[in-house]
């Protein structure tokens, strides 16, 4: 009977270390982790739409970006550009259909104006833009749109 006690007291301890891990888990990576994609490009439905979006990210230091892109088009276009201070184009994308994309983007010390251009009809999207807030600030720019239907 001791002995059955005792395996009980490891199996709570275990529960409980366990609990405490993943609790700490979710807290550390929503505090380190930022999602840009939660404001106003996020889950876009319109039947006409026209933006664009800018913004500067500043990397403090080398590190990712994780862009996921889900997008369905009717008609037009949607444009996703990264560009270095200096000028360089460190990632540059269009699409006229729909589309599924996960991309690593690399980016070292320095500041990028990340663009994402639209002028689409009949249009749905999931836009996600993954960084380390440790490393980048993002600073936002201005924006331009027209739309007629939509979420926004």
């Amino acid at each position: 009977m001791a002995r059955f006690l005792q395996m009980k007291k490891v199996k709570y301890l275990f529960l409980i270390l366990t609990t405490a891990y993943m609790a700490l888990s979710i807290n550390y990576f929503i505090h380190t982790v930022m999602t840009v994609g939660m404001d106003p490009f996020n889950n876009i439905t319109a039947a006409m739409f026209q933006a664009e979006h800018r913004f500067v990210l500043k990397a403090e230091e080398e590190t990712n970006l994780h862009l996921l892109l889900k997008t369905e088009i009717g008609q037009g276009f949607l444009e996703i550009n990264l560009m270095g201070e200096d000028g360089k184009e460190v990632f540059d994308y269009r699409t006229t259909s729909g589309d599924f994309i996960n991309e690593v983007i690399p980016v070292d010390k320095g500041s990028y104006i990340f663009t994402i251009n639209r002028d689409v009809i009949d249009y749905k999207e999931t836009l996600r833009l993954y960084f380390d807030k440790r490393y980048i600030i993002r600073q936002g720019m201005g924006e331009e749109q027209i739309s007629s239907n939509s979420n926004i």
